[in-house]
C-alpha cells in the first residue's frame, strides 16, 4: 500500500455492516457472535470482491475483549493516553487522536464534524515523522468516525430508522448520543487495527480487524 486513500473504503463498509445487522431476524436483540459474524462476513466478501487479499479478521474472543473495554470507557482521553503508555501508539498518533476526540465531544452537526476530521486527515497524510502504517491507524479511525457520525445522526433523527433509540424498551438504560456512538466506533478501529497490524505489519489486515471491532462497538446499544 502506497496511499492512505486506499483504505478510505472503511467508512462506507462500516455503515453497510450496520445496515446489514438491521436485516437479521433477531434485530435488535443480536448476540455478540451474530454481530461479529455479520461484520466478518461483509469484510471477507469486500476484500474478495476487490482483490484486497486475505483480511485475517481478528478472532472473536479478542474482538469481544476490545469491544467490552471500549464500551466501558469513562474518559476517552485517559484511554488514549493509556494506549501510548502501553506502546500501542506513539506521541504523535496520540495527539491526533486527542484532536479527533475533541471534535466529537458534544458535537451537534455531522457536517461540521466531517470537515474537522478532513482537516485532521490531511495533517496525518502530511506528517513527515509517521510511517504509513502509523498514519493508517489514525486516518482509518477518522474515516470511520466521519462516516459513522453521519450514519448515527441520521438514525437518531428518523423515528422510522431501525436504529432509532427506543428509550421505552429499557428506560433504565441510558442510550448513547449519536456522537458518542461515532466516537466509540473509531476507538474500536484503533484497537482492532493495532492488534493485527502488530502481528502482520500489513495495513489491509489491520484495517479489516479495525473495521470489525468498530462494528461491534457500533452495534452495542
Amino acid at each position: 500500500m502506497t496511499s492512505l486513500s486506499e483504505i478510505s473504503f472503511v467508512g462506507s463498509l462500516h455503515n453497510q455492516i450496520m445496515q446489514a445487522l438491521t436485516q437479521l431476524g433477531e434485530f435488535p436483540n443480536l448476540s455478540n457472535l451474530e454481530i461479529y459474524s455479520t461484520a466478518k462476513g461483509h469484510i471477507d466478501s469486500y476484500y474478495l470482491e476487490n482483490n484486497l487479499g486475505e483480511p485475517q479478521v481478528i478472532a472473536f474472543g479478542e474482538y469481544q475483549e476490545h469491544v467490552d473495554i471500549i464500551l466501558n470507557i469513562t474518559n476517552v482521553e485517559t484511554y488514549l493516553i493509556s494506549l501510548e503508555a502501553e506502546g500501542k501508539i506513539n506521541a504523535e498518533q496520540l495527539q491526533f487522536l486527542i484532536q479527533i476526540n475533541s471534535c466529537y465531544q458534544n458535537a451537534t452537526d455531522p457536517n461540521v464534524l466531517s470537515n474537522q476530521l478532513f482537516d485532521i486527515q490531511q495533517n496525518v497524510s502530511n506528517s513527515e515523522t509517521l510511517d504509513i502504517g502509523q498514519k493508517a491507524l489514525v486516518y482509518g479511525a477518522s474515516i470511520i468516525g466521519a462516516n459513522s457520525g453521519y450514519y448515527w445522526f441520521s438514525a437518531y433523527n428518523d423515528p422510522a430508522d431501525p436504529w432509532y433509540p427506543n428509550e421505552s424498551a429499557d428506560p433504565k438504560k441510558k442510550k448513547p448520543k449519536w456522537w458518542e456512538r461515532g466516537l466509540r466506533d473509531l476507538l474500536g478501529f484503533v484497537a482492532g487495527y493495532y492488534v493485527l497490524f502488530k502481528m502482520t505489519n500489513d495495513i489491509k489486515v489491520g484495517t479489516a480487524s479495525g473495521t470489525a471491532v468498530a462494528g461491534g462497538c457500533s452495534a452495542a446499544g
